[in-house]
């Protein structure tokens, strides 16, 4: 049965579920969303659920909160702060899931000897192997492109000056190893990142953390020292350049 808050407060009493069920519905809706996002895509919903969930009142929002930390092991200085730890929770689903979806793949790509007529495997191959490239692909971009966004912020807080301090310098170091692996994705994967028509092509703004990664980092007000650097000026551009088109919200960078 439902438990009933009383309160002096006029409006009705607010029903409200036992921590029990509460624990089991949050639990079962979350595994579902996970199943979800890894066999189709169409789950914004699911991508989302546990921003929804912590808006839905303060228990759903606590035994949200336990049960996802615990499952994909957030820090405990994420879990303290809400849009922290739902950051977090995003980019550790879509690594998760998609470390999952590559470990299936291959393994299919394994047996796939095995399977009659021969046109029959050789389109499921290539099938496989597309898929295989979008799963890297995304992985590789939503690793770089947050930790970009993370890198821009500190950079923007020590306000860089002409001189070129030891954080300073440590920052440009991480930086361009970042912008390496972007990059090295764009290289690898140029028919999944940069075909309009292609039928693959990865949707790169709605993976998490990349539009903000991207938007952070371009908006760095570098002297000229500083975007000499390895080369960032120019790669930092170079990258805006390439996905400028594909986002109406990026041209305001």
């Amino acid at each position: 049965m439902l438990k009933v808050l009383h309160s002096e407060s006029p409006k009705a009493s607010i029903p409200q579920l036992p921590n029990e069920l509460l624990h089991k519905v949050i639990l079962r809706s979350l595994m579902d969303a996970l199943h979800t996002i890894a066999t189709t895509t169409t789950c914004a919903w699911e991508v989302n659920i546990l921003v929804m969930f912590c808006r839905v009142s303060g228990s759903f929002r606590a035994v949200s909160k336990e049960i996802a930390s615990k499952a994909f092991e957030i820090p405990k200085e994420d879990v303290d702060d809400d849009n922290s730890f739902l950051g977090t929770v995003q980019k550790v689903l879509l690594q998760r899931t998609q470390e999952a979806i590559v470990t299936a793949l291959e393994q299919s790509l394994a047996l796939h000897e095995k399977i009659s007529p021969k046109q029959i495997r050789d389109r499921l191959h290539t099938n496989v192997l597309n898929e295989l490239d979008l799963s890297r692909c995304a992985i590789t971009l939503v690793q770089a492109f947050n930790e970009l966004k993370d890198h821009a912020g500190y950079m923007k807080v020590l306000q860089p000056s002409e001189i070129l301090t030891k954080c300073i310098k440590a920052l440009l170091y991480l930086i361009h190893k970042s912008l390496s692996k972007v990059e090295k994705a764009v290289d690898i994967y140029p028919h999944v990142l940069l075909q309009r028509e292609q039928v693959i092509r990865l949707n790169l703004f709605k993976l998490p953390g990349v539009l903000a990664g991207i938007r952070q980092i371009c908006s760095l007000d570098l002297t000229a020292q500083l975007g000499e650097e390895y080369g960032m000026d120019q790669r930092i551009q170079a990258i805006q350049r390439l996905w400028m088109h594909y986002c109406p919200f990026f041209r305001e960078v």
